[in-house]
Formats: structure tokens, sequence, C-alpha cells
């Protein structure tokens, strides 16, 4: 829908109503109590490689993550394809 340029005003283009006028999107996220799932942890102490650290804090800067959190998935996924859930 094309409007002459007196009329956009602050509209987007393609809009037909002012920003104030317009609904916000309706909430669609889960509430945050739902949005993480705490899982019981146990604190270890373990001495890894250095090439193995270097290796995910590389890997964790690119995707804007944590290391430790990467290795924690890792073992965890590892745990789950092959422990029997004892």
């Amino acid at each position: 829908m094309a409007f002459p340029p007196s009329a956009r005003g602050n509209r987007k283009e393609g809009h037909p109503l002012p920003h104030h006028q317009r609904q916000p999107p309706r909430d669609f996220l889960p509430p945050p109590d739902k949005l993480v799932l705490k899982e019981d942890q146990v604190k270890v102490t373990i001495s890894l490689s250095k090439n193995s650290v270097d290796f995910f804090k590389s890997i964790a800067r690119q995707h804007h993550t944590s290391y430790q959190k990467m290795i924690r998935r890792v073992i965890d996924i590892y745990s789950a394809h092959y422990g029997t859930g004892a």
C-alpha cells in the first residue's frame, strides 16, 4: 500500500497505521521458570589437556558461550548415549 510522501510520517513502509496505534505482538514465549530447566549438579574438579581446553575456549568464543557449558553438554550427551541411567 503506497502513501503519499506527506502521509507517511513515522510509519514503516507499507504499514497502514502509525506506530503509536499498532498493537504489540502477542506474547508467545513461555514464562522464565519454564525456560530454565535446572538439573541437579555436582561440582567436580577435573584436569584436562591444554589442547582440549584451548579447543573448547576457541569454539565457545565463536559462539558467545561458556566453554564450561560446552564441556558439560558433551559429557551429558555422552553419558545419555552410553549410560544406563544409574
